[in-house]
């Protein structure tokens, strides 16, 4: 612990509302190769070393390959996690803090709405994606030698239009369809109708003053089950999964106007001293920055107020 603290000072920072802009301007971030498709980041090559990158509000999904170097990776949502050679990340439209220590070399795919031409049914399943981290998946992993192997970049991009739309109903049907009941090996012990039922569990009890036992009888699962199988399949525990929940829907309530006090009784967060905390340990920043940056970054206004709404 105490060599984490040394390192996390030697990281420079940065921030972007999606991840090619967050890690573009980290001074410790070198983009070796990069793709735009309609004026977007449709693929990039990066090698950061000691970084810490800021995205308050993901704009996209983003899947990430790890190439090669450092495996040490700290994360707010999952907290210290160490990536696997090969392996994939996948994050959907959240905010997130990263940590990277020592030198990293890995590949990213930007999935963005109009580029993928998402139905009306497929659009709001984005945005619930899970947050997953160092996972090995086959298919993924032949992508991405194909597309490594490319030496001729008009090529490169090509293969990469072709395969955009098969590449995330692949993450779809594995991540994100709640209805398979199929075990999901690569991701852990849970199978996704395990995984749609905690969720859902989750969205109608968050405002609650929920517990771990109540996860447990819910499922009908002891606490050490719970902790083992939600662990493999979240790589966090029920109650940061739960943590992060609340701020998301705190992020959304904070931008429609709602003050603390408001935002802390329709999350479940205990008083505005906890919700101040946790917007410091997870987001990066107080409640008010947060609202003062996204209104910087998206150029829209709230019709109340801010500073008579937030403490």
């Amino acid at each position: 612990m105490k060599d984490m603290i040394q390192n996390e000072s030697l990281l420079l920072k940065s921030e972007g509302q999606n991840a090619f802009e967050a890690i573009s301007t980290n001074p410790n971030a070198h983009l070796i190769e990069c793709i735009f498709h309609e004026g977007r980041p449709l693929f990039a090559i990066w090698e950061t070393e000691n970084a810490k990158v800021i995205e308050p509000f993901l704009e996209e999904i983003c899947l990430s390959y790890h190439i090669s170097g450092s495996i040490r990776v700290r994360n707010n949502v999952i907290g210290q996690n160490n990536v696997k050679f090969n392996s994939i990340s996948i994050y959907g439209k959240h905010g997130y803090e990263w940590n990277i220590y020592n030198k990293l070399i890995y590949a990213q795919i930007y999935f963005w709405d109009d580029l993928l031409q998402l139905t009306n049914i497929e659009k709001p399943i984005s945005y619930e994606l899970n947050h997953l981290h160092g996972i090995r998946d086959n298919w993924i992993d032949g992508l991405f030698r194909m597309i490594l192997s490319y030496q001729d970049i008009e090529q490169k991009k090509q293969f990469i239009l072709k395969m955009y739309h098969d590449c995330f109903q692949h993450i779809h049907q594995q991540y994100l369809t709640q209805s398979n009941a199929v075990k999901q090996n690569q991701i852990g012990g849970i199978t996704s109708f395990q995984v749609g039922k905690l969720q859902q569990y989750i969205d109608e009890n968050y405002s609650k003053n929920i517990n771990i036992d109540d996860f447990c009888q819910e499922m009908n699962w002891s606490r050490s089950h719970l902790f083992r199988e939600f662990k493999k399949t979240f790589g966090t525990t029920p109650y940061n999964f739960l943590v992060h929940k609340r701020i998301d829907m705190a992020k959304k309530l904070l931008l429609q106007g709602l003050n603390i006090t408001q935002v802390c009784l329709k999350t479940g967060i205990e008083n505005p001293s906890k919700l101040n905390y946790f917007f410091n340990k997870y987001v990066g920043m107080s409640p008010k920055l947060f609202i003062e940056i996204y209104l910087k970054n998206s150029c829209k206004l709230i019709p109340q107020d801010l500073d008579n709404k937030i403490e």
